[in-house]
């Protein structure tokens, strides 16, 4: 016997769930004073950093704007290199300064990180930022105090399609073409931030239902995460 939705009815089936490294389930209090519970059950729990906390109205994570002092971060346990994986996650909160929502790795320079940062000023988009190893822009409009669903795929090559973005479950065309310099070279165990970038650029909104994957997920699947909201 089971309670809940049918088993079998997979519009509530979380895709993959097995290949989930990180996930914090903000549909509830995902907190315990400083520490964040990952929800996967891999153990990558995360720290709030500064004034960053979890709005149980928003059912989300915020508190990050005005210094990149407040932020969360935890690290991946036995990752390292050119790690194949999903960045997912829902923001809201856009301004004309390039912010970063989520980092997976450190900025050394030498192709240790990948996020996305994105602006609504001259040419607004979302750009992907891999530490020299790949960069890449989409041009589009991005409206504030609005939620999308963004999805970030690598799938662990060096070809022009190894990076796939993905807004609210439609996969998209970049606008200028990705260039690929070499493979992502993450660090061994490295750190995820929420928030933040591992410098300067801060966030200047909320973030809800971040979940990485160690495998890049198919469109379907991307897809179906969407369908399930926030």
């Amino acid at each position: 016997p089971s309670i809940g939705p049918s088993v079998t009815d997979t519009r509530h089936v979380v895709p993959k769930r097995h290949r989930l490294v990180v996930e914090f389930d903000t549909s509830t209090n995902p907190t315990d004073l400083t520490t964040v519970n990952d929800t996967s059950e891999m153990g990558n729990d995360g720290t709030l950093i500064g004034n960053a906390y979890y709005s149980i109205g928003d059912k989300a994570f915020t508190g990050f704007p005005s210094s990149s002092s407040n932020y969360i971060n935890g690290h991946l346990s036995g990752v390292s290199g050119a790690y194949a994986h999903t960045q997912s996650y829902w923001i809201n909160g856009v301004d004309a300064t390039p912010r970063v929502a989520f980092t997976l790795g450190a900025e050394t320079g030498s192709y240790s990180f990948a996020n996305l940062y994105w602006y609504t000023g001259s040419g607004a988009g979302w750009v992907l930022n891999a530490d020299s190893a790949a960069s890449a822009t989409w041009v589009e409009a991005i409206q504030d105090n609005r939620w999308y669903h963004v999805v970030l795929t690598y799938d662990g090559g060096t070809s022009t399609g190894s990076y796939k973005l993905y807004i609210d479950g439609e996969y998209k065309t970049p606008t200028t073409a990705i260039s690929i310099t070499t493979s992502l070279a993450l660090p061994s165990n490295p750190e995820y931030r929420i928030g933040r970038n591992n410098t300067t650029q801060w966030y200047n909104g909320m973030v809800s239902n971040p979940k990485v994957y160690s495998v890049a997920l198919e469109p379907s699947e991307v897809k179906k995460l969407y369908n399930l909201g926030r």
